[in-house]
């Protein structure tokens, strides 16, 4: 599989998990309805953010001659100021525009903005460990053992530790690169990594037919999850925490694994592919400005929960509907802002982590 191929269908795989995520977000903030309150919310919410720190670990994965400080430094720069710097930016910006105060950037739950945070931490946690072991082992791993280490490492650590640390789930802020939502979100970087490791035996895991039954088993045990919220199921603790990783690894097989099958349309297809494509290459963007075109409309959120009518699937049709038209705004909205911003080539370089080599070669 070519390099351009993979980079199609991985942004248009993006380009949907970026559009759950916005219309996650648009529920929420919008009408007031939490991921425990909506179906839809809580189903996608088992895997629309691990998906995306699985595809990072799949698209950071470097054979271990990569793997020097004159490579990773750039590299690191780069996100520095792609993820950190654009995160206390738009975060301090929010903040200011809702009325919040200007030093509630500080807030150690980072409001909407831990995403790029977390990210940052984890590829900084990932580079260090690469740079350090491929030191160690540098004339002695020839079957690249290092990289299947350093991803079950990641893996480990950060199952292990999330449950453990499940109790202090509502701590973390910007320095402490051990808080909860890192060490939750490290596993599924980890078998992004694996997953690009191993990705000769794509075809052999990810068969049409299993993948297919994989997401029917998923919308049943959803289903039935969803039926013992707050009974037998609890919506914290323990079990919660190990059930929620177990979806998520459900539903990543399931999202990746379709894409991967339509991986030749995604590349090459008509207009729907190509705009998922186009969305799923500005997912920072869309992440970061997303927020600010959310408007409230409370007063439908009973509309939205069903209108109090007791037919089955009431509240699901409604969220899609409406839920799913203004998603569809705030995203529009949001790329038009991103690429206006993006017109600056100082603003590209600062704000989005672009390389100064490939601004002035599309200058040229």
């Amino acid at each position: 599989m070519s390099g351009e191929g993979r980079k199609g269908w991985l942004d248009a795989m993006r380009g949907v998990a970026i559009i759950m995520v916005v219309f996650g977000h648009v529920l929420f903030f919008g009408f007031g309805i939490t991921r425990y309150q909506s179906f839809l919310g809580s189903s996608m919410g088992y895997f629309r953010m691990p998906l995306f720190f699985f595809i990072s670990g799949f698209v950071a994965y470097k054979v271990k001659s990569a793997w020097t400080p004159g490579y990773v430094g750039p590299i690191l720069l780069r996100k520095f100021r792609a993820q950190l710097l654009a995160s206390v930016f738009f975060l301090f910006l929010y903040s200011y525009a809702c009325g919040k105060g200007k030093l509630t950037f500080l807030d150690p739950q980072l409001r909407g903005y831990w995403f790029g945070v977390v990210l940052f931490r984890i590829y900084v946690m990932y580079a260090m460990l690469s740079l350090l072991l491929h030191y160690i082992w540098r004339k002695r791993d020839e079957k690249g053992r290092v990289e299947i280490l350093t991803a079950v490492f990641l893996i480990v650590v950060g199952s292990v530790l999330a449950v453990v640390l499940n109790r202090y789930r509502d701590t973390g802020g910007w320095i402490n690169i051990l808080d909860y939502r890192t060490l939750l979100h490290l596993p599924y970087f980890g078998l992004g990594l694996l997953m690009r490791r191993f990705e000769n035996k794509c075809d052999m895991l990810f068969r049409p037919q299993g993948v297919l039954y994989t997401g029917i088993i998923f919308a049943l045990l959803a289903l039935v999850i969803w039926e013992l919220r707050g009974g037998i199921l609890p919506d914290d603790g323990i079990v919660c925490r190990i059930t929620g990783e177990f979806m998520g690894i459900i539903g990543i097989y399931v999202m990746f694994g379709f894409f991967y099958q339509k991986r030749r349309y995604f590349v090459s297809g008509g207009r729907v592919s190509a705009g998922l494509r186009y969305i799923g290459r500005r997912t920072l963007d869309i992440y970061f400005l997303h927020y600010f075109f959310i408007p409230s409309m409370l007063f439908m959120r009973g509309i939205m929960m069903g209108g109090g009518l007791n037919l089955p699937g009431m509240s699901i049709l409604t969220q899609l509907t409406i839920g799913g038209l203004l998603t569809s705004g705030v995203v529009g909205c949001s790329l038009g802002v991103s690429y206006l911003l993006r017109l600056s080539p100082v603003l590209r370089v600062w704000m989005f982590g672009e390389a100064r080599n490939k601004i002035r070669q599309a200058a040229d």
